[in-house]
């Protein structure tokens, strides 16, 4: 069915296609079109209507109807026995009578009456019953119904309480304010376009006793963004709808108002504050009507102009009266900031706090989306996918709130594959669709038969490849692509065999090892930590891993975290650096905290909570914690200890899921002594004495919330020797990629160390001269023109470049 045609009370005829209708009213019309069909009608009229308004179980129409006792079977019933059956046949819209045809045409009129963008079941069965003529409407009678008491109930349960000859006098129409400006939300052609409220009993029965009673009944939901503040309301307004609700909120209509829309337009000053004091004098002369405000703070200084006030200040005397209910919602820094600091408004309301679900409740939550997703979508969504959704964006998406960030995982993967089966052979073939049509119907004008049946033939097949297109298996959303979309989004190589990573920690010392020279025992020592870590043999509630580094410039301490990040994250960079030297003043500590109220500073809260919040999985280093002031050492001991890090607005980051690394000189005077690291001591007992200069220069609580104390010995000339050879060969790959083939002998790297060996700086000192000594020995005769190909020896590369003359 691709249309129904209405006729607008003598005026021209209009088309008005399915998509004007709510899905319920279109799935009703097709219900009724085949119950004709199958009873043999050769007319679509108002019985099969009511047969079809019937069978639409969720619509409003059939619940109230089921309720007064009239289901689908004793319709049907009727209709074969007042009209008999006849053969099966085949039916289109156009076989509608035309007392149905004026009866659609109302309940269109009465859907534009009350602000309604689509015709629901709802109006079809009241415009039924205003049709005294109709078959329909007899049949109800015969059903022992009363058809206006019907629609009277009906219009009760809609809050649409003012037809013609059927008002409730205790009623009021929304005002035109009120239609133009608010949604009202306790309506059917609402009902079906929203998620279904999942749980959330305990909110929702703190927001209806808040409703209910005499004083400060004004509600506002407080949570952080995505935990479901705005679905509550809808999810009460469903309830209104559905008659779920006590008899005092049975009559309520909840109008979620549209500031963004009133402020439009507002050229002359006066005209915003207007349209708003219009507005809640509408509301004041309907008891039952409650305003839902959302993101409630926008009030606050919203419409105001020099020498105006704003909405909070004009809605503050209608809260004050009591003569209008409204229901808010903001989150919990925005009531802070906005709200909790005007008294007046803040007293008028009753905070309700909405915390995120958990994982079971969201589980649940996920289930009753599932169906608009693949519905929408065109996929399958299994449980495990639902899983995987939930335990991947609490793991990997911090920063956001269940059930926001796992329904908008699931969202994206649904938009992803529906686009993947799309592709440009699919475009390409129905384009030639079209054009085939089009030349087939100016050769049937041209009466050219045998050449329009051979292109009718090429029509034939190209349709025949797409409906075997349209009828192809549904994708189905897995946890490989929920994974495959995490590391997108995170850079966190994950898949659907290796859901929680730990693919990365299998040989992860050897690893290490192979890239970092000369220090086995500290990632021995590191290695091992992590696992204890990763395995849940360490305690959950502190941070992941919390490391300090100690041992003496350029033993490879910095190298390891970016090794590490590297590693567990896919690239260096992925790690969080704080130089210590930059907060030996007691007020620095506020650099990671935020400032306190009333400060400079104060509003962009902490720089380390706000990192941390926004990458939950990383790797924070604080490089040389020994230069720390005492009061940034205090901060970061709640950090080790609690995994938790509140900054100066409220704002908590986790640090469970983060390794933390402390870098430290200390001590390492005894690691200096003897270039090998061991000579007269062994490198047990040099770790020792690292650990009694640690322990002398930080505190003991601050000690004992470390989980390893990783001691980096000084480089002998072998390990130098391994890393000139690493350094040089990646000189040779960039100078590859130049265009120039050279190779150095291991006579090269002997001649580096040689030249650079200074135990007191390590591999630092042998980097400067492969930088500054061999890359200028190397520039000098790339421009000279004599760099020579294949393996260069040291002596040849420390021959002076002859000078042109």
């Amino acid at each position: 069915m691709k249309e129904v045609r209405f006729v607008n009370n003598g005026y021209q005829r209009s088309v008005i296609t399915i998509e004007r209708f709510s899905k319920l009213a279109a799935h009703a019309l097709e219900r009724s079109l085949n119950l004709a069909e199958e009873l043999g009608h050769t007319y679509l009229g108002s019985e099969h209507l009511l047969f079809g308004l019937l069978k639409e179980s969720e619509g409003v129409a059939s619940r109230l109807m089921i309720s007064k006792g009239i289901t689908a079977d004793k319709v049907s019933g009727k209709m074969e026995q007042l009209i008999g059956t006849g053969s099966p046949t085949l039916l289109s819209i156009n076989d509608m009578t035309p007392r149905l045809e004026g009866i659609i045409t109302k309940a269109g009129e009465i859907a534009h009456r009350y602000g309604f963008s689509v015709v629901g079941t709802d109006h079809l069965l009241m415009a039924l019953c205003e049709a005294p003529e109709a078959v329909g409407y007899k049949l109800l009678l015969e059903l022992g119904s009363d058809p206006r008491k019907l629609s009277l109930s009906l219009q009760e349960r809609m809050g649409l309480t003012d037809l013609p000859l059927q008002a409730d006098k205790t009623k009021t129409r929304p005002g035109k304010n009120m239609v133009k400006f608010a949604i009202n939300l306790t309506k059917e052609g609402v009902l079906g376009k929203n998620h279904p409220l999942i749980g959330r009993e305990k909110e929702l029965g703190a927001l209806m006793s808040i409703l209910v009673r005499q004083n400060k009944n004004n509600p506002c939901l407080i949570g952080e963004p995505g935990v479901g503040k705005t679905v509550i309301v809808e999810g009460l307004a469903q309830r209104i709808i559905l008659g779920q609700v006590p008899p005092a909120l049975r009559d309520v209509q909840i109008q979620m108002l549209d500031l963004t829309a009133m402020i439009a337009g507002t050229k002359y000053r006066g005209e915003f504050e207007e349209r708003l004091k219009s507005l809640i004098d509408e509301a004041e002369k309907d008891p039952n009507m409650v305003l839902f405000i959302d993101e409630m703070h926008i009030m606050v200084g919203a419409g105001a102009a020099e020498g105006a006030i704003d909405a909070a200040n004009i809605l503050k005397p209608a809260l004050a009266r009591g003569k209008i209910k409204v229901i808010g919602a903001t989150t919990l820094e925005e009531y802070r900031k906005h709200i909790e600091k005007d008294g007046a408004l803040e007293r008028r309301f009753a905070p309700i706090m909405v915390e995120e679900p958990s994982e079971e409740e969201t589980m649940d939550i996920l289930k009753g989306v599932r169906p608009s997703l693949e519905e929408h979508h065109g996929v399958k969504i299994p449980d495990d996918a639902l899983e995987a959704a939930i335990r991947l964006s609490v793991r990997y998406m911090g920063d956001r709130f269940l059930p926001d960030k796992a329904i908008d995982l699931l969202d994206e993967a649904g938009a992803k594959e529906q686009l993947r089966a799309y592709t440009d052979e699919t475009e390409s073939r129905r384009t030639r669709i079209v054009q085939k049509q089009r030349e087939l119907e100016q050769l049937m004008r041209d009466r050219q038969f045998p050449a329009a049946l051979a292109v009718r033939d090429e029509l034939e097949q190209l349709q025949l490849l797409e409906d075997r297109e349209d009828a192809r298996p549904q994708g189905v959303i897995t946890t490989a692509r929920i994974a495959a979309l995490i590391s997108e989004k995170t850079s966190i190589p994950l898949d659907d065999q290796d859901l929680n990573g730990d693919s990365v920690y299998r040989g992860l010392e050897e690893r290490l090892n192979h890239a970092l020279i000369g220090q086995q025992e500290g990632v021995h020592a590191l290695s091992a930590a992590l696992l204890r870590s990763r395995t849940g043999v360490a305690d959950p509630g502190r941070p992941s891993c919390t490391l300090l580094f100690c041992g003496p410039t350029g033993v490879g301490k910095t190298q390891l975290c970016k090794l590490l990040a590297k590693e567990l994250f896919g690239r260096e960079d992925a790690l969080i650096k704080y130089d210590m030297g930059e907060y030996m003043e007691p007020h620095s500590v506020s650099r990671l905290i935020g400032s306190p109220p009333g400060y400079v500073g104060f509003e962009q809260g902490g720089g380390l909570v706000s990192r941390v919040r926004a990458h939950p999985y990383c790797i924070v280093v604080f490089d040389e914690i020994e230069k720390a002031h005492p009061d940034v050492l205090n901060v970061l001991l709640g950090v080790l200890d609690e995994g938790k890090l509140t900054d100066g607005q409220g704002k908590t980051a986790n640090f469970r899921n983060a390794l933390i690394i402390l870098t430290s000189n200390l001590g390492t005077g005894a690691l200096q002594e003897d270039p090998l690291g061991f000579g007269d001591k062994s490198f047990p007992d040099l770790t020792k004495s690292v650990r009694r200069a640690v322990t002398k220069r930080l505190r003991p609580e601050f000690i004992n919330r470390l989980d390893e104390i990783v001691v980096f010995r000084s480089l002998d000339k072998p390990a130098l020797e391994q890393i000139a050879s690493l350094q040089l060969n990646k000189l040779a790959e960039r100078l590859s990629q130049r265009g120039y083939s050279v190779r150095f002998g291991e006579d090269v790297a002997k001649e580096v160390v040689e030249k650079g060996f200074d135990h007191r700086y390590g591999a630092r000192a042998v980097m400067r001269v492969i930088e500054k000594e061999v890359g200028g020995l190397l520039a000098a005769r790339i421009m000279d023109g004599s760099l020579p190909e294949g393996v260069l020896h040291a002596d040849a590369l420390w021959t002076p470049v002859a000078q042109k003359t």
